[in-house]
């Protein structure tokens, strides 16, 4: 994979020491004035009314200029980070869905149709209509016509300009892309107006030769077992939750706190020093969600972790792989819904950091813990709602 990006911005100008300088200017001008009316002890001239009129007035119209210059700059920051949320968060998606299809079905100059292994997924399109990216799913069909669920991936604030894809491939099934995705300020003021493009190529992981794949591949997977197998521990009181009817991460709504959630897979089968390929650990909706997050994943340091038990910081104090993975989860739209879209990205360097310990060995657990910032969640079913649903680590690994 290769990426090309154009995503260079104008820096807002730093205008911390000219608004110093302009404040300073101005009191020590009211100041002046302040002092001269008190001391004032007989009528103004004309000359000396034409003066402070002036004086007034001129300070009037450079405190206007400057509350405009402030609520300008404001605006023009607000307008670049809108554009460049979206361009990320709309290129993120096209390499996720692209990257965890089964195979594409069709590329076309300006969309492009996947095939997915989830039958509730399958396919899947993604296309530009209106002025922004879009995503269609379900249906059933080869070419993406017929759709069952179609949604945007960018916001009405922003207008695409562009999308554009271009087949890689070099055989006769096509399995790697190139996209070019433009993004445009829907802002009237031309002063307020920019366009930003980002360009890379992305290929279907489950699209590999033989030739490509790597030899003597294991496939494992473990669901949690247990209550006290997937745990939510509250920020910053350290208050630890094992019987939760669901695991938010990482906000939970009442009370309103953030809070990290751990997750235990035990008797891991995977030989110590083992090479890691894939892994990532799969979710069931529970609640619907849809606003943008992001997430951390870590792993538990340790040779063999341990169950979690309530004390207060069980989770936050155990010991973190130096290894951790940002994840933006698309919006969780259904409920019960357990594909690609609930799914870490790929946690191959956690899981690696973990299994090369000396202590290591197969059939020990792991936990896997998530953490962030954000206080909108993405809400999973736990072991105690739905034993079923309760989260499910996946690895790939050659030995």
């Amino acid at each position: 994979m290769y990426h090309k990006m154009n995503l260079s911005t104008d820096q807002p100008i730093n205008r911390s020491t000219n608004k110093q300088n302009v404040l300073w200017f101005f009191g020590s001008l009211v100041l002046w004035l302040f002092r001269a009316l008190r001391f004032q002890r007989k009528a103004f001239t004309l000359i000396e009314l034409l003066l402070y009129v002036g004086i007034i007035a001129l300070f009037i119209g450079a405190a206007v200029v400057f509350a405009w210059n402030v609520v300008y700059g404001r605006v023009k920051s607000n307008v670049q980070q809108e554009v460049n949320q979206n361009l990320r968060l709309g290129s993120k998606r096209i390499v996720y869905e692209v990257r965890n299809a089964s195979g594409i079905n069709s590329i076309g100059a300006n969309d492009v149709c996947l095939a997915n292994a989830d039958a509730n997924r399958n396919p899947t399109k993604i296309y530009v209509a209106a002025n922004r990216l879009r995503i269609a799913w379900g249906g059933g069909s080869s070419d993406c016509t017929a759709m069952t669920n179609d949604e945007p991936l960018t916001s009405s604030a922003v207008a695409v300009s562009s999308l554009a894809f271009t087949d890689l491939s070099s055989g006769t099934e096509s399995t790697n892309i190139k996209y070019s995705l433009t993004i445009d300020s829907s802002g009237d003021r031309k002063e307020w107006q920019m366009s930003r493009a980002y360009t890379a190529s992305t290929e279907v992981r489950s699209m590999q030769t033989p030739e490509e794949a790597a030899p003597g591949l294991v496939t494992s997977e473990i669901q949690v077992a247990q209550s006290s197998d997937d745990a939510e521990e509250e920020v910053p009181s350290g208050h630890v939750s094992l019987g939760s009817s669901d695991l938010e991460l990482v906000y939970e709504s009442s009370p309103a706190v953030l809070q990290t959630v751990g997750m235990r897979f035990a008797g891991v089968g995977i030989p110590q020093g083992a090479t890691i390929t894939n892994s990532y650990v799969q979710f069931r909706v529970d609640t619907v969600t849809q606003n943008p997050t992001l997430l951390t994943v870590q792993g538990e340091n340790t040779d063999s972790a341990a169950t979690f038990v309530a004390v207060d910081g069980n989770i936050t104090s155990r010991p973190k792989t130096v290894a951790n993975v940002p994840w933006n989860p698309p919006p969780w739209n259904n409920a019960g819904e357990a594909g690609p879209d609930q799914r870490t990205p790929d946690i191959s360097s956690v899981v690696q950091e973990i299994v090369n310990r000396p202590g290591w060995a197969s059939g020990n657990a792991l936990v896997i813990i998530i953490s962030g910032n954000d206080i909108d969640p993405r809400t999973a079913e736990s072991y105690d709602n739905n034993p079923g649903g309760a989260p499910l680590f996946h690895v790939e690994y050659t030995q």
